[in-house]
C-alpha cells in the first residue's frame, strides 16, 4: 500500500463504535461535540441546510426548516456558492 489514507483514517471516531457486539445508540460525534444535548446521545440528527452550500447533521439547526433528504446533499454541495 502507498501512503494513502485507509477508510478508517479519514475522521478519527467516525466509525460507529460497538459495545458488547451492539452498536451504541445516538450520534457518533456526540462524545466530541461541545454542544452535545441529551437527544444527541439517543438519536442521530437529521440533515439540515446551514446555508446555500453547506448542510449539517445537527439538532442545533432544526429551526432552519424541514430536514433534508440525504439525496439533497449533492444539491447543496453542488451549488457552487463560495463564501
Amino acid at each position: 500500500m502507498g501512503g494513502g489514507l485507509l477508510p478508517t483514517d479519514v475522521i478519527a471516531g467516525a466509525a460507529a463504535k460497538a459495545r458488547g457486539g451492539h452498536l451504541i445508540a445516538g450520534f457518533t460525534f456526540a462524545v466530541r461535540c461541545p454542544h452535545v444535548m441529551a437527544m444527541c446521545r439517543e438519536n442521530v440528527p437529521p440533515l439540515f441546510r446551514v446555508d446555500q452550500s453547506r448542510a449539517a447533521s445537527c439538532f442545533l439547526y432544526c429551526d432552519r426548516g424541514a430536514a433534508l433528504a440525504s439525496e439533497q446533499l449533492n444539491e447543496v454541495m453542488g451549488s457552487g456558492y463560495l463564501p
